[in-house]
């Protein structure tokens, strides 16, 4: 396979084109083209246009993983899993990640202390907090540190405090000794049911349950499921 054309990128930072006889068109970072030292009519062996190849492959990542994280801060895990979404190896999503890393566009501990800022700004206390860190795929070893920030912080540690003490202060109540039909009908007055009290030519008594909104069964399907509740 031989190398047609090499064009420089039309501005720095950006990939040089490495057109391939064929119409191939590898887009490669300077360091590659220095490395395989390309040029024009450079006669490329199978081995040396697979290895062109992948570095192709990783760099388009690389600039995939570039308008991610420039759109949003995310963690290691999350930036992998949506790379591999898109369809890159384990293998190229980790070496993504490294990449990313090693220039500082991505940084677990910056981001686990972003996310304790804001979710403390909005009143989460400490575990709520690590239930967001752990659905973001924050590292474990991040979580403490991005906490004791918090905590160091003036403002957002008087309200870490404050959500603290109120937690402590809360208190659960039980209804003891509430029959169990009550219960229920509590329950389908919450759901915005209507209920009617009906007594049949028989001498039963009916209740018959009415909601606008729910269509095909559903109402009769939550009454069936919260009267099932007390049955036993």
């Amino acid at each position: 396979m031989r190398i047609e054309k090499l064009l420089p990128p039309p501005q720095p930072g950006k990939p040089w084109s490495v057109a391939l006889e064929g119409g191939e068109v590898l887009r490669v970072s300077e360091s590659v083209v220095a490395s395989f030292a390309l040029y024009g009519g450079m006669e490329l062996e199978a081995e040396t246009l697979t290895a062109l190849q992948e570095a192709a492959a990783l760099a388009a990542w690389r600039e995939k993983a570039g308008r991610l994280l420039t759109a949003r801060m995310l963690s290691s895990g999350q930036l992998a899993e949506k790379l591999t979404a898109k369809g890159a190896t384990e293998e190229q999503a980790a070496q993504v990640v490294a990449w990313a890393q090693d220039i500082g566009l991505l940084d677990d501990s910056a981001y686990a202390k972003a996310l304790a800022r804001h979710y403390t700004a909005k009143g989460y206390g400490p575990y709520k907090i690590k239930d967001e860190f752990y659905r973001r795929q924050v590292p474990r070893e991040d979580w403490e540190e991005a906490l004791a920030a918090v905590e160091e912080d003036p403002a957002l540690g008087e309200l870490a405090k404050s959500y603290e003490e109120n937690a402590q202060a809360a208190q659960t109540y039980a209804l003891l000794g509430v029959p169990e039909m009550t219960v229920l009908f509590a329950g389908l007055f919450l759901l915005g049911a209507h209920i009617k009290i009906h007594r049949t030519p028989a001498g039963k008594w009916e209740f018959l349950l009415e909601h606008p909104s729910m269509q095909g069964g559903r109402l009769e399907k939550i009454a069936q499921m919260l009267a099932s509740l007390f049955r036993e």
